[in-house]
C-alpha cells in the first residue's frame, strides 16, 4: 500500500507502508534499540479441500474455511533481498518452510499488485499495448435463419438438412 502526499503543483508521491511503519518503529517500540527494519511476507496454504456437494450449508461450510485459513501451513516466505541471513533462518524454521525451495529474496516492493491502484492512467496505456479483442464471425447457417438478416429457416431445419460445424470460439453461433 502506499500514501499519497505532495502539496500543490498536481505532483503526487507515494510512500510503500512498510516504509512508513520502518521510519516510526522507534514511537511504536519506545526503549528499545531499533538494529534494522526488514519487510517480509507469508503466504499461506489457501486450498479448498471441501465437497460443496456433500454439504448441507454451503455458507456454514465457507465461513468455517475463512476460520480454519488462520492456521493453514505457511507456504512461502518473501523476504526484502538484503534482510540478515540469520533473521532468514529463524522466520524459515519458525515457519517451518523448506529454505531452497520456499524462501524468495525480493528486490523491489513484496507486493507490486498493490501500485496497480495508484495509476489507472497507466492500466489505460497497458490496454493499449495488448492485442484487439477478438470478434467472433458468425456461422453462415446462423445468418440464413436469423430474420432480421433476410433468413426464414429455423434453426432446426437447417440442422436437419446437414450439420453445421461451429469453430469455437471463432465463430459465434
Amino acid at each position: 500500500g502506499g500514501r499519497e502526499g505532495g502539496a500543490g503543483g498536481g505532483s503526487h508521491a507515494f510512500l510503500p507502508v512498510e516504509e512508513l511503519i520502518a521510519s516510526h518503529l522507534d514511537q511504536l517500540f519506545g526503549g528499545w534499540k531499533i538494529l534494522g527494519a526488514w519487510p517480509y511476507r507469508v503466504t499461506r496454504n489457501a486450498e479448498l479441500e471441501r465437497h460443496e456437494e456433500e454439504c448441507e450449508d454451503l455458507l456454514e461450510m465457507m465461513a468455517e474455511e475463512v476460520r480454519e485459513r488462520m492456521f493453514a501451513p505457511f507456504v512461502r516466505l518473501e523476504v526484502r533481498a538484503g534482510a540478515p541471513a540469520d533473521l532468514v533462518d529463524l522466520l524459515t524454521e519458525e515457519l517451518e518452510l523448506n529454505a531452497t525451495r520456499d524462501v524468495y529474496h525480493v528486490e523491489s516492493l513484496l507486493d507490486l499488485s498493490d501500485l496497480r491502484t495508484l495509476a489507472p492512467e497507466a492500466e489505460a496505456s497497458a490496454n493499449a499495448l495488448r492485442f484487439p479483442r477478438h470478434q467472433p464471425v458468425e456461422a453462415c447457417a446462423r445468418q440464413a435463419c436469423d430474420p432480421a438478416r433476410g433468413g426464414e429457416e429455423s434453426i432446426f431445419d437447417a440442422i436437419r438438412k446437414q450439420d453445421i460445424l461451429v469453430h469455437h470460439p471463432y465463430e459465434s453461433f
